[in-house]
């Protein structure tokens, strides 16, 4: 199967070598260097390598380097040591100690310029009137060069066999575009369409890498050991579009989601996020959940619908020059400006609740097993493209993006979203099953999905945020560092609280009579029968 795993690298350089001047070594004095080889990625940090040098003498040498902010960072410092022999020349020249700091700079997704300046000393030996005589030869060589990533390496795999035609994986990956519009890459499809057949350890599974993703194919799924048997799927079915979105009378579609297994946290806990790092396994029975978060339009029907107290308690804070004309401007955008109270008493109006926290990131994840973002990778960008609002001057209408594989849309981005939960740092007090936190004391509350305001890596599934329920009006700093202009929400109801046999009865229609001849009525057609006396 191709795979990312142990990624290849070809390097080629060049520049100049400064020897000291001896009498005994063929590198003394300046020389040009060329060099060349190959690299293999042993970790996210560690990179072994190998090449031939040419500097008046050639030698090889294989080192490792080690890579401080991972190996695949845009720009990568790194330290390189190794151990050469020279292949080419002279019998008093013995082995080779490199030694070198060294920056990749990425200039594209599978290039990147390598600039290395590295101290060489070479062993050589003269042998004079039977006394061997050695000598350290010490030379500085600064380089520049460029790195070529290969993708793709062909391995085989306990499952159909080694898989290198990438145009056959590019016509099976447009078959399988989910009926969401969302359609699995390259790498993903490879991994998607495997049958196992023979028995996995969890060891062997942890071991495998990278994220995997579960498209609609697999019958067998790998993952990651916390959830046990690796041959059980993490959710009970799939989502059909054409059975599991439910459309209501006030313009709201729900996507019924299936009961499932999920580690709730972020994938890579970082140290400036607020909370305690640590990861719970939960388990979910099957709910609903709003396709979009809700619009200025479905708020501006909610308002309509209230009267006295009602309605002035659940105006929102808007400027007296923004209020008149707030939701007429984007009545497709996320309302904003709302307090948790408000997000509250509309998703009650319409017999429903806000998601709790693991509600909220089971659904977000959409079936996919240790991804950073409600997709497959560990990148908010897909050939250039935002795949989320992000880094941006202002929100975009709901439903602007790709949904994820179960049809909900603006999961990261866009704007924060309300829970139900009280706020806690950590997932402590969680149950493992459908858990909600409470505590009258806080009023804090957790909101997830990052806003058109946040970074890259502050709209993952995983990453926590906190609120007062509250809200101010616009971006302050103090306890928070979020504003009412980023919050929006969307609701979520149990099975209880949604009547699938109406929706089931409304599509039901009898079917059309067949055509039958026009026969008359009972009058016209009572007929006197004469029969001849006997």
């Amino acid at each position: 199967m191709p795979t990312d795993a142990l990624s290849q690298r070809l390097f080629v350089s060049g520049g100049t070598l400064l020897s000291q001047e001896t009498g005994l070594s063929e590198l003394d004095g300046t020389n040009p260097a060329i060099s060349g080889g190959f690299m293999l990625d042993l970790n996210s940090v560690a990179r072994l390598r190998g090449g031939l040098t040419y500097q008046e003498l050639t030698s090889a040498d294989v080192g490792v380097e080690f890579h401080v902010l991972g190996s695949d960072s845009p720009v990568s410092p790194y330290i390189y040591a190794g151990y050469g022999r020279f292949i080419f020349g002279e019998e008093t020249e013995r082995a080779l100690f490199p030694l070198g700091l060294g920056l990749d700079y990425a200039i594209g997704r599978d290039v990147s310029l390598k600039a290395e300046v590295a101290g060489r000393w070479a062993w050589t030996e003269e042998i004079s009137g039977g006394t061997v005589q050695p000598e350290l030869v010490a030379s500085f060589m600064p380089t520049l060069g460029v790195v070529y990533r290969l993708n793709r390496i062909d391995r085989e795999v306990p499952a159909r066999g080694v898989r290198d035609d990438r145009d056959a994986l590019a016509e099976a990956s447009a078959a399988e575009c989910g009926p969401f519009g969302y359609c699995p890459s390259d790498d993903e499809l490879a991994v998607s369409d495997l049958e196992f057949d023979i028995p996995y350890t969890k060891q062997e599974l942890v071991a495998s890498g990278s994220p995997l993703t579960l498209p609609r194919t697999v019958e067998v799924a790998r993952f990651y050991g916390e959830f046990g048997d690796p041959g059980r799927l993490p959710y009970d079915r799939e989502v059909d579009p054409d059975e599991d979105i439910f459309e209501f009378d006030d313009h709201s579609d729900m996507v019924r989601l299936p009961s499932g297994t999920f580690l709730m946290g972020p994938t890579d806990p970082r140290s400036d996020l607020d909370q305690d790092p640590g990861r719970l396994r939960i388990s979910m029975s099957g709910f609903f959940m709003d396709q979009n978060m809700v619009t200025n339009a479905d708020y501006q029907r909610f308002l309509d619908d209230l009267t006295g107290e009602e309605l002035q308690s659940n105006e929102l804070n808007l400027p007296d020059a923004e209020a008149e004309r707030y939701f007429e401007r984007e009545p497709d955008s996320p309302v904003l400006h709302v307090t948790w109270d408000q997000a509250d008493a509309y998703c009650e109006w319409r017999g429903h609740s806000l998601p709790t926290e693991a509600q909220w990131e089971y659904a977000a994840r959409g079936g996919v097993l240790g991804a950073a973002y409600p997709w497959p990778g560990l990148s908010a960008e897909r050939r250039g493209q935002p795949l989320a609002n992000f880094n941006s001057s202002n929100p975009d209408p709901v439903g602007s993006y790709e949904p994820n594989r179960w049809g909900l849309f603006d999961m990261a981005g866009n704007a924060y979203e309300w829970t139900a939960d009280a706020w806690t740092r950590d997932y402590g007090r969680h149950a493992e099953r459908n858990p909600r936190h409470t505590n009258p004391r806080e009023d804090q509350r957790a909101i997830r999905g990052g806003s058109w305001r946040s970074g890259e890596f502050e709209i993952g599934v995983g990453v926590r945020e906190r609120a007062p329920r509250d809200i101010p009006l616009e971006r302050v700093r103090d306890e928070t560092s979020i504003g009412g202009d980023e919050i929006s929400f969307r609701c979520a109801a149990t099975l209880s609280q949604i009547d699938i046999d109406a929706f089931e009865e409304e599509e039901v229609e009898a079917p059309p009579e067949a055509d039958a001849p026009d026969v008359g009525t009972d009058e016209e057609n009572d007929i006197d029968l004469e029969f001849p006396e006997p």
